[in-house]
């Protein structure tokens, strides 16, 4: 029930603030910024690009709030995941980092949270 009532939540929250109450961003922010600035890290590899990833995604999750929907676009918990990384693969493609080394980052990245949701599943 928990994950159930947790996801329950955030969508509630995406909801409220796609109709203009960006109060809920506050929930979120206290519910999943530490989720969002583990992907960042990891991808980014330094904590102050991580930290900028991370606001960038708030702002961007109450610009696209409205555009968010469970058939669509899956979980909610799992959207959030993808606008953070989505952020940190722009971030990486406009810095000097080279093609390989991105892929090496996202790659490393989409193993961890397989690993992660197999451990969770068990």
């Amino acid at each position: 029930m928990g994950k159930i009532f947790e996801s329950q939540m955030l969508e509630s929250a995406l909801k409220r603030i796609a109709e203009g109450d960006n109060s809920y961003l506050g929930y979120i922010y206290e519910n999943y910024a530490r989720l969002l600035f583990s992907v960042a890290i990891t991808l980014l590899g330094n904590a102050a690009e991580a930290e900028d990833a991370v606001h960038d995604t708030f702002l961007r999750l109450s610009e696209k709030a409205d555009k968010y929907t469970p058939r669509e676009n899956g979980s909610a918990k799992a959207w959030l995941v993808r606008i953070c990384r989505n952020i940190c693969i722009d971030r990486l493609r406009t810095s000097k980092n080279s093609t390989a080394e991105i892929t090496s980052a996202v790659d490393d990245f989409v193993k961890s949270v397989h690993s992660d949701i197999a451990f969770l599943e068990m």
